[in-house]
C-alpha cells in the first residue's frame, strides 16, 4: 500500500504538467479563434463591404434607370399617340377652318349663301354683312319664291360648312306673292369666326 501512494506522488508532477499544457493548449486555441475572428471580421469589413455597397448602389441605379426607361417609354408612347392625334387632325384642319375661319372672310360667306340661293332658284338682293362687337357679323335674306325652294334653302344653309346662327325664320304672304303661288321669307343670319387676336396670352 504504501508503495502505491509513492508512485501516485511520483507521478504527481506529471499531472500537473500535462494539465498545465492542456490549458496551454486550449488558451492557444481560444487565441487563433480570435485572431481568425479578427482577421475574418477586419477582411469584411475593408475588404468585402466595399464590394457590397458598390453592388447594392449599382443595383439601386439598375432599378432606378428601369423606372426611369419605363416612364420615358410610357411618355415617348404618349407623344406617338399625340402626334398621330395631330396629324389626323391636321388632315382635316381645312373643315375647321372652312366652319370657322380666323378672319371673317365675307367673300367667303357671301359665295356660300349666294351659291345655296341659285341652287334652290332664290332671288336675292344685295347682302349686307353688319359687324358685331363679338366674333360674328350679320345678314338678313328677305325675298320671295315658291315654299318648297325656302325649305330647302334653309336646308341647306344648315348644312353648309360655315358656322352660323339662325335666331328666327319668318314666313308671310300678301296678294301678290299669293297670286304667284310665292312665300314671303325673311331670315337673319349670324356668321361666325374666330379672332385670335382677342384670345392671345399678354
Amino acid at each position: 500500500m504504501p508503495k502505491l501512494q509513492f508512485n501516485i506522488s511520483q507521478l504527481s508532477p506529471l499531472f500537473v504538467y500535462l494539465k498545465k499544457q492542456q490549458e496551454i493548449e486550449k488558451n492557444r486555441r481560444i487565441f487563433e479563434l480570435a485572431i481568425t475572428f479578427v482577421l475574418i471580421s477586419f477582411f469584411l469589413f475593408f475588404a468585402v463591404r466595399p464590394t457590397i455597397l458598390t453592388i447594392s448602389s449599382l443595383v439601386g441605379e439598375i432599378k432606378s434607370k428601369e423606372i426611369l426607361s419605363s416612364k420615358m417609354k410610357s411618355k415617348i408612347d404618349q407623344i406617338i399617340t399625340a402626334q398621330d392625334n395631330f396629324s389626323l387632325a391636321q388632315e382635316k384642319y381645312y373643315l375647321v377652318e372652312d366652319a370657322l375661319p380666323q378672319n371673317p372672310n365675307y367673300v367667303n360667306a357671301f359665295n356660300q349663301i349666294d351659291t345655296i340661293t341659285q341652287q334652290n332658284s332664290i332671288n336675292t338682293n344685295k347682302m349686307i354683312f353688319i359687324q358685331s362687337e363679338k366674333n360674328y357679323f350679320t345678314t338678313k335674306i328677305s325675298t320671295s319664291s315658291a315654299f318648297l325652294s325656302h325649305l330647302n334653302f334653309i336646308d341647306s344653309l344648315f348644312h353648309g360648312r360655315r358656322l352660323i346662327n339662325v335666331s328666327q325664320i319668318v314666313f308671310s304672304q300678301n296678294k301678290e306673292t299669293q297670286a304667284k303661288g310665292q312665300v314671303n321669307i325673311s331670315i337673319p343670319i349670324d356668321i361666325y369666326y374666330w379672332d385670335n387676336n382677342k384670345y392671345e396670352k399678354k
